[in-house]
Protein backbone atom coordinates (compact mmCIF):
# COMPACT_ATOMS: atom_id res chain seq x y z
CA UNK A 1 0.00 0.00 0.00
CA UNK A 2 2.78 2.42 0.90
CA UNK A 3 4.53 1.76 -2.41
CA UNK A 4 1.37 2.54 -4.37
CA UNK A 5 0.82 5.68 -2.31
CA UNK A 6 4.39 6.89 -2.95
CA UNK A 7 4.06 6.22 -6.67
CA UNK A 8 0.74 8.08 -6.88
CA UNK A 9 2.22 11.08 -5.06
CA UNK A 10 5.59 11.25 -6.82
CA UNK A 11 5.25 9.33 -10.06
CA UNK A 12 8.31 7.33 -9.02
CA UNK A 13 8.59 3.88 -7.48
CA UNK A 14 9.94 3.49 -3.95
CA UNK A 15 12.74 1.25 -5.19
CA UNK A 16 13.95 3.86 -7.68
CA UNK A 17 13.86 6.52 -4.94
CA UNK A 18 15.84 4.22 -2.65
CA UNK A 19 18.45 3.56 -5.35
CA UNK A 20 18.83 7.27 -5.97
CA UNK A 21 19.31 7.88 -2.23
CA UNK A 22 21.99 5.17 -2.03
CA UNK A 23 23.96 6.93 -4.75
CA UNK A 24 24.10 10.17 -2.75
CA UNK A 25 27.03 10.68 -0.42
CA UNK A 26 26.02 10.82 3.22
CA UNK A 27 26.77 14.06 5.04
CA UNK A 28 27.53 11.97 8.14
CA UNK A 29 30.60 9.97 9.04
CA UNK A 30 29.17 6.66 10.16
CA UNK A 31 30.73 3.86 12.15
CA UNK A 32 28.85 0.67 12.98
CA UNK A 33 30.12 -1.35 15.90
CA UNK A 34 29.71 -5.10 16.00
CA UNK A 35 30.06 -6.43 19.53
CA UNK A 36 31.50 -9.92 19.46
CA UNK A 37 31.64 -11.83 22.71
CA UNK A 38 35.03 -13.35 23.39
CA UNK A 39 33.23 -16.49 24.52
CA UNK A 40 30.14 -17.31 22.49
CA UNK A 41 28.85 -19.45 25.37
CA UNK A 42 28.51 -16.28 27.44
CA UNK A 43 26.38 -14.70 24.73
CA UNK A 44 24.19 -17.80 24.65
CA UNK A 45 23.84 -17.71 28.44
CA UNK A 46 22.66 -14.10 28.20
CA UNK A 47 20.14 -15.03 25.52
CA UNK A 48 18.80 -17.84 27.70
CA UNK A 49 18.50 -15.49 30.70
CA UNK A 50 16.77 -12.91 28.53
CA UNK A 51 14.08 -15.43 27.58
CA UNK A 52 13.63 -16.31 31.26
CA UNK A 53 13.24 -12.62 32.18
CA UNK A 54 10.79 -12.10 29.32
CA UNK A 55 8.71 -14.99 30.70
CA UNK A 56 8.70 -13.43 34.18
CA UNK A 57 7.58 -10.14 32.63
CA UNK A 58 4.51 -11.58 30.89
CA UNK A 59 5.72 -13.05 27.60
CA UNK A 60 3.35 -16.02 27.85
CA UNK A 61 0.25 -13.86 28.34
CA UNK A 62 1.30 -11.38 25.67
CA UNK A 63 2.02 -14.12 23.16
CA UNK A 64 -1.29 -15.85 23.92
CA UNK A 65 -3.11 -12.63 23.06
CA UNK A 66 -1.06 -12.06 19.90
CA UNK A 67 -1.39 -15.63 18.65
CA UNK A 68 -5.20 -15.40 18.79
CA UNK A 69 -5.45 -12.38 16.50
CA UNK A 70 -2.43 -12.34 14.17
CA UNK A 71 -1.68 -13.74 10.77
CA UNK A 72 1.15 -15.76 9.27
CA UNK A 73 3.78 -12.99 9.42
CA UNK A 74 3.57 -12.54 13.19
CA UNK A 75 3.51 -16.31 13.59
CA UNK A 76 7.07 -16.39 12.24
CA UNK A 77 8.40 -14.07 14.96
CA UNK A 78 10.68 -15.70 17.51
CA UNK A 79 8.45 -16.40 20.47
CA UNK A 80 5.13 -16.78 18.66
CA UNK A 81 6.48 -19.52 16.46
CA UNK A 82 7.88 -21.52 19.40
CA UNK A 83 4.99 -20.96 21.83
CA UNK A 84 2.19 -21.79 19.37
CA UNK A 85 2.79 -25.57 19.75
CA UNK A 86 2.46 -25.13 23.53
CA UNK A 87 -0.86 -23.29 23.10
CA UNK A 88 -2.02 -26.04 20.73
CA UNK A 89 -1.14 -28.73 23.30
CA UNK A 90 1.60 -30.18 21.06
CA UNK A 91 4.48 -29.72 23.53
CA UNK A 92 5.19 -28.70 27.11
CA UNK A 93 6.00 -25.15 28.12
CA UNK A 94 9.58 -26.13 28.94
CA UNK A 95 10.00 -27.67 25.46
CA UNK A 96 8.59 -24.52 23.85
CA UNK A 97 10.91 -22.29 25.87
CA UNK A 98 13.94 -24.43 25.05
CA UNK A 99 13.01 -24.16 21.36
CA UNK A 100 12.70 -20.38 21.74
CA UNK A 101 16.14 -20.16 23.38
CA UNK A 102 17.73 -22.39 20.73
CA UNK A 103 16.21 -20.40 17.85
CA UNK A 104 17.21 -17.11 19.46
CA UNK A 105 20.81 -18.37 19.73
CA UNK A 106 20.71 -19.48 16.09
CA UNK A 107 19.39 -16.07 15.07
CA UNK A 108 22.18 -14.31 16.98
CA UNK A 109 24.73 -16.52 15.23
CA UNK A 110 23.26 -15.66 11.82
CA UNK A 111 23.39 -11.94 12.66
CA UNK A 112 27.05 -12.18 13.65
CA UNK A 113 27.88 -14.12 10.49
CA UNK A 114 26.05 -11.59 8.32
CA UNK A 115 27.92 -8.66 9.83
CA UNK A 116 31.26 -10.46 9.77
CA UNK A 117 30.96 -11.27 6.06
CA UNK A 118 29.55 -7.92 5.08
CA UNK A 119 32.17 -5.87 3.30
CA UNK A 120 31.61 -2.44 4.74
CA UNK A 121 34.50 -0.42 6.12
CA UNK A 122 32.12 1.30 8.54
CA UNK A 123 31.58 -1.97 10.45
CA UNK A 124 34.12 -2.29 13.26
CA UNK A 125 34.21 -5.56 15.16
CA UNK A 126 35.06 -5.20 18.84
CA UNK A 127 35.60 -8.30 20.94
CA UNK A 128 34.12 -7.91 24.41
CA UNK A 129 33.24 -9.98 27.42
CA UNK A 130 30.06 -9.61 29.45
CA UNK A 131 31.42 -7.05 31.89
CA UNK A 132 29.77 -3.70 31.04
CA UNK A 133 32.75 -1.59 32.10
CA UNK A 134 35.17 -3.63 29.99
CA UNK A 135 32.76 -3.43 27.05
CA UNK A 136 32.58 0.36 27.22
CA UNK A 137 36.35 0.57 27.69
CA UNK A 138 36.94 -1.63 24.61
CA UNK A 139 34.54 0.49 22.54
CA UNK A 140 36.23 3.72 23.60
CA UNK A 141 39.68 2.30 22.83
CA UNK A 142 38.48 1.25 19.37
CA UNK A 143 36.90 4.64 18.66
CA UNK A 144 40.06 6.43 19.82
CA UNK A 145 42.20 4.24 17.53
CA UNK A 146 39.99 5.21 14.60
CA UNK A 147 40.13 8.88 15.54
CA UNK A 148 36.40 9.04 16.17
CA UNK A 149 36.60 9.92 19.85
Amino acid sequence: MRGIEVFELTGETMSSQQERQKALASPYETTMILLEFEQRERLYERIDRRVDVMMKNGLLEETAAVVRVTGPTADQAIGCKELRPYFNGECSLSEALESMKRRSRQYAKRQLSWFRHRIDPRVKAVRVNVDAFQTVEALCDHLIEDGLL
